[in-house]
């Protein structure tokens, strides 16, 4: 194996370590990817996988950030200075629009990473995110929140057009210039596939409703924020997970929630996974967690899956060629591939995303 394949399988494994709360901070302190090249690869990899802001905590909190070159180093604080700020600006935007649609009767249920923007004290979440997602669970309430937003400045891109209801479960993303999130704004709470984990009838009446500095907002439960983690890690990126390519930021998102989660929590969670539906999928995610984060898994380790998993860390443009190939088959088997003439846009898009992952 090629030093650099060597080397940037050994440093996401390292970062993995790093990222963990199971992690033996002594153990962390052997083989830190310290070089040069290192830390260009360490930089990169927590560029990518959203996660930068929560290493730097880490090394510092850890005492190995002065174990980096001081150009490293003060890229990172200067990324967690940034981090603070975009965190505001998101506390600030989620202020605005639960301000908005109280004011038309109307309280929305934040989801995924805005619940961790909540905190009103303390340090500044870790987590990284791009858009804010909120639930509308009341159809009746869709077109009232949907002007609201057009009317304060919340627009889809320019040319886009609703999606149907039946063919996603939020609506179009909306963005107004100057924001540092766009929203989403969720019919339902996840895709028709994934609905018997985490589906909106069961989950309603759980719901926590919460007085966050004078405005009236709410979040799922505890055990529903978990499943709803996991979908997100799993059914909602199912093509990403099976070629073994999985988000570090949603997979840490997931791992601190299930640490969390009491033990009835956790039992009525790990229960669920237990159907035919379910069980391959768990088993591929658990395994991940197993191997590079130090979960031991409740449902048995796949030996072979941490293979795919180290192939794509480590060739990940042949492991993404390998599920061209693969996804061009069963579209061909299954009549959906269309004129040849269409491929052309795509396939140059694919090819072009193949080459940035060099």
């Amino acid at each position: 194996m090629p030093a650099s394949t060597a080397h940037r399988g050994l440093t996401h494994r390292w970062l993995c370590r790093a990222l963990s709360p199971l992690a033996d901070r002594a153990l962390l302190r052997v083989d830190v990817p310290a070089g040069e090249h290192d830390c260009e690869r360490l930089f990169s990899l927590g560029g990518a996988n959203l996660v930068l802001p929560r290493l730097y905590q880490v090394l510092r909190e850890s005492g190995l950030l002065a174990r980096f070159p001081d150009d490293f180093s003060r890229a990172l604080e200067g990324f967690d200075a940034l981090h603070g700020w975009r965190v505001e600006q998101l506390q600030r935007q989620m202020r605005e629009v639960t301000a908005l649609l109280n004011r038309h009767g109307v309280v929305p249920v934040w989801l995924k990473g805005a619940t961790g923007l909540l905190e009103a004290s303390g340090p500044p979440s870790s987590r990284m995110m791009l858009d804010l997602d909120f639930w509308i669970p009341d159809p009746a309430q869709h077109p009232t929140v949907l002007e609201a937003l057009t009317q304060a400045g919340y627009l889809m891109p320019e040319g886009s057009v609703e999606y149907e209801l039946g063919s996603s479960h939020h609506f179009v993303p909306r963005f107004r210039d100057g924001e540092a999130a766009r929203l989403e704004i969720h019919h339902h709470l996840v895709a028709l596939p994934a609905r018997p984990l985490l589906d909106d009838e069961s989950a309603w009446p759980a719901v926590e409703w919460l007085d966050w500095e004078g405005l009236k907002i709410g979040r799922l439960c505890a055990l529903d924020r978990l499943r709803h983690s996991y979908i997100q890690c799993t059914e909602m990126n199912s093509q990403s997970l099976e070629r073994g390519k999985i988000s570090l930021m949603k997979a840490l998102d997931f791992l601190e929630r299930y640490l969390a989660a009491s033990h009835e929590d956790r039992a009525s969670f790990l229960k669920a996974l237990e159907g035919e539906r379910w069980r391959s999928a768990a088993r591929r995610f658990f395994s991940f967690l197993d191997g590079y984060f130090g979960l031991a898994s409740p449902v048995g380790v796949d030996r072979g899956y941490l293979r795919r998993v180290a192939f794509e860390v480590n060739h990940p443009q042949a492991a993404y060629l390998g599920f061209l190939v693969v996804h061009a088959g069963r579209v061909l088997r299954s009549g959906r591939a269309g004129h040849w003439s269409t491929w052309w846009p795509k396939l140059a898009q694919h090819l072009k995303l193949m080459g940035s992952l060099a």
